[in-house]
């Protein structure tokens, strides 16, 4: 059974919308519109196919009053700039993305050295060299997110019932700046790390100060398209099993989770748009394990032996609701680059499957009144209230 819309798929679909000559410059503008395309539609609404779990695990802080340890700061004149070093005890495995307080102000570890060095944050650091043995508390109130990470509902701590609260990054600050407590998280904010490019994290208050998990739900970015279409070679698998040999093929570790199709003859299968030869079997690829040799996640129906087959990565989108809306943003995208007579059009057929894929992303037909199970419940006032009631 062929399930997948592939990145191959779609640069077809928008080969033949262009008049079905696959030139060099058509396949470009092809492939931008699909990456353009990609972006678009995640963020034009939160679908539910794109929602997913996560869990931080936090820290303890660190009181230095209690293992006896003590700190030396020097701006410029140590191994390092900026150089923190412990005395009496070692840095926390975690201190690379701690923070050191020190009375009443905090200054952001940028590096974790090694056991007893750190270096501080160009912008949030002491004045001044602290060449006396101080002590400190050690704090983790930021943590990475996800790579994937897009946006999220609640927050909601162990020990917490209920969830936490998002606050602006200012609100944040202010609380961390002015207000010094540590416990069970309350608030959170997200923002960017200069430490982490592309990435967010996010950010707590009251900084925790036990190991303990966050659960969140938050919504996703679709897999990246990195494989267009891999054809080169051929392919061999034992029906009934799921290692694919091959030869002359040159499969890579980041094909893992791409689609491969097989082919009914040594040519390589076309795709699902252009179906001249089209696949017999497709699977995910589950593991690599050399440039000829993958593992997939299904068992191969019968035996294939020097078999044509393509590898392209998913268009990671749920097709039922979504799929629709995409082929009709990408033709949008290439009537933009295009300057075609039907841009206007394009743009208004991709806003009216935009709006059915959203009414088709609704999950559960359950009934909307409050208590509803399913089935009839009269209304409070149509029921009895006692033995006199007529």
């Amino acid at each position: 059974m062929i399930s997948f819309t592939t990145f191959q798929d779609v640069l077809d679909h928008g080969v033949d919308y262009l008049g079905g000559n696959p030139s060099d410059q058509v396949k470009r503008d092809c492939v931008r519109a699909i990456l353009e395309s990609y972006r678009d539609l995640a963020n034009a609404f939160n679908w539910t196919y794109l929602y997913t779990a996560s869990r931080l695990n936090t820290t303890g802080s660190y009181d230095s009053t209690v293992s006896g340890a003590t700190l030396t700061y020097l701006a410029s004149g140590g191994t390092y700039l900026r150089q923190a070093t412990i005395s009496g005890d070692t840095w926390p495995a975690w201190a690379g993305d701690g923070v050191i307080r020190i009375g009443t102000v905090g200054y952001k570890v940028d590096q974790r050295i090694s056991a007893t060095t750190v270096t501080l944050d160009e912008t949030i650091c002491p004045a001044s060299d602290i060449t006396s043995a101080t002590p400190f508390l050690m704090y983790q109130d930021t943590y990475l997110l996800p790579e994937d990470f897009v946006a999220q509902d609640q927050s909601l701590y162990e020990l917490n019932f209920g969830g936490m609260t998002y606050t602006h990054p200012r609100e944040w600050l202010f609380e961390n700046r002015y207000v010094f407590a540590s416990g069970v998280p309350r608030y959170f904010t997200i923002t960017g790390d200069r430490k982490y490019p592309g990435r967010l994290v996010t950010r707590m208050f009251p900084w925790p100060y036990q190991q303990k998990t966050v659960d969140f739900i938050y919504k996703r970015r679709p897999r990246a398209l990195l494989t267009q279409n891999v054809t080169a070679g051929t392919i061999s698998v034992t029906g009934g099993t799921n290692v694919v040999t091959g030869a002359g093929t040159a499969f890579t570790p980041k094909m893992v989770g791409s689609v491969i199709r097989f082919s009914g003859n040594p040519k390589p299968p076309t795709s699902l748009i252009m179906g001249s030869n089209v696949a017999v079997f497709e699977s995910s690829i589950a593991s690599y394990v050399s440039p000829t040799s993958i593992v997939i996640t299904d068992a191969a129906d019968i035996t294939y032996t020097a078999s044509g087959y393509s590898v392209s990565d998913p268009i990671d989108i749920e097709q039922g609701a979504m799929l629709n809306a995409y082929l009709r943003c990408v033709e949008k995208h290439l009537g933009m680059a295009r300057t075609l007579k039907d841009k206007p059009s394009a743009a208004n057929q991709y806003a009216t499957a935009l709006s059915e894929a959203k009414c088709a992303d609704s999950r559960s037909f359950q009934g909307k009144a409050v208590g509803s199970t399913g089935r009839y419940r009269p209304r409070l006032r149509d029921m009895p209230t006692g033995p006199d009631e007529p």
